[in-house]
């Protein structure tokens, strides 16, 4: 699995979430087998929170907005975006049409999943799996997706929202 993020002609280097055993994992359930604590600690502040800050936080009005999942939506991590300052967009991450995340995602599964039947480029263990990953992310056709961003108010959906301030949108 991997996370990332992206926001108007910016985005974030792919990050490979590492692997865990099911007893470091919070729960049997947990597809990510992370927890809260984990997410903030090994994705969220050296990945995400600089490239808040680098975009100017909450004083150029800049929200984040992340996929719903428990390790995202939990006490933990919502005290700890409070404590950083960090201005926290919810979001419908169930609507292809409302979330930019879910559309990015499936390009880019799209695409990887094209490399991964190239013979020369078949992964066979994890590290060739990340690396593929993270060669498919740098190609995206970028231009296009931020394209896709900006069109989002002017699309149909959008038109009870007054004004489309700017966000980062995480990626898992």
């Amino acid at each position: 699995m991997f996370a990332a993020g992206f926001t108007y002609e910016f985005h974030t280097p792919l990050i490979p979430i590492p692997q865990r055993t099911k007893r470091e994992g919070e729960s049997g359930q947990d597809r990510l087998s992370m927890n809260s604590v984990q997410y903030c600690q090994e994705i969220y502040i050296p990945h995400f929170l600089p490239l808040y800050e680098l975009l100017g936080g909450a004083d150029n009005d800049i929200k984040m907005v992340e996929e719903n999942s428990h390790v995202r939506n939990s006490h933990y991590s919502r005290r700890y975006r409070i404590l950083q300052e960090v201005v926290w967009m919810p979001w419908a991450s169930w609507s292809l049409d409302m979330n930019p995340i879910e559309n990015v995602w499936s390009f880019f599964e799209r695409r990887f999943r094209e490399a991964c039947k190239m013979a020369r480029q078949r992964p066979y263990n994890r590290t060739d799996i990340i690396e593929l990953g993270q060669e498919v992310w740098e190609a995206m056709p970028w231009r296009r997706v931020y394209r896709f961003i900006n069109s989002m108010p002017r699309r149909r959906v959008y038109r009870f929202i007054n004004s489309m301030p700017r966000r980062i949108t995480t990626l898992i």
